[in-house]
C-alpha cells in the first residue's frame, strides 16, 4: 500500500517529538529525585557525602529546584501517549481498521473487533477520507481490517471467520506447531 509505504518512510527519517519527550521526562524525573535524594541525605549529621559549597548555602531553594524538575518530568511524561503493548496472548502484531464517517457497516466492524480486544494489539483507526490514496484504493469497500499488513476483509467483517482466523493464527503460532496460520503444517 502506498500510504503505508510513504509512512514508514517519513517515520524513519523524522526523529519522533513523542519519544524526545519522553527521554526528557525520563532524564528530568530521575535526576529531580537524585537531586533531592543527596541533599537530603547530606543534611544527615552522620553523612559523608561531599556536596559543594553552594547546595549547603541555600539549601532550601535547591530542594525546590529538584521538586520543580520531578514535577516537569511527570509532566512530560503524562504528554506522551502511551502505545497499547501487544497482548500475551495476541496472534497478531497489528489491526488496521479502515473507515469512514457515518459508516453502519464500519460500527459492526468496531463492535466485533473489539468484542475481541483483549487478544488483540492496539487497533488503530483510520478515516479513508483523509488521504486521497485511501480513497482511490479502497473506495466504498470500507470497512477494510487489515491484520499484519495484509488486507483480511472489505465492505463487511464476517465474525466467524474473524475468530477461526484469530483462532487458527494462535494455534499456528504455538510452539511444537509448523508455519503460520493458513500455510499447511508439515508431516511429522
Amino acid at each position: 500500500m502506498a500510504f503505508e509505504k510513504a509512512h514508514a518512510m517519513t517515520q524513519a527519517s523524522q526523529p519522533n517529538p513523542r519519544n524526545s519527550l519522553g527521554k526528557l521526562g525520563t532524564v528530568l524525573l530521575f535526576a529531580g529525585a537524585g537531586f533531592i535524594f543527596f541533599l537530603t541525605v547530606a543534611r544527615s549529621p552522620e553523612s559523608t557525602i561531599p556536596l559543594p559549597g553552594f547546595l549547603y548555602r541555600h539549601r532550601e531553594l535547591w530542594l525546590v529546584c529538584g521538586g520543580g524538575m520531578v514535577a516537569l518530568g511527570m509532566l512530560c511524561l503524562r504528554r506522551v501517549p502511551h502505545q497499547a503493548s501487544v497482548p500475551d496472548n495476541s496472534p497478531f502484531r497489528s489491526v488496521v481498521l479502515y473507515t469512514r464517517d457515518d459508516c453502519p457497516l464500519c460500527d459492526e466492524a468496531k463492535a466485533v473487533l473489539n468484542k475481541y480486544r483483549e487478544r488483540l494489539p492496539g487497533i488503530d483507526e483510520i478515516d479513508i477520507d483523509e488521504d486521497d490514496e485511501l480513497v482511490a484504493e479502497f473506495g466504498n469497500w470500507v470497512p477494510v481490517v487489515e491484520i499484519d499488513g495484509t488486507v483480511r476483509f472489505k465492505g463487511h467483517i464476517d465474525e466467524m471467520l474473524f475468530r477461526r482466523l484469530l483462532d487458527g493464527t494462535a494455534q499456528a503460532a504455538k510452539p511444537g506447531t509448523a508455519g503460520q496460520a493458513g500455510e499447511p503444517k508439515e508431516p511429522q
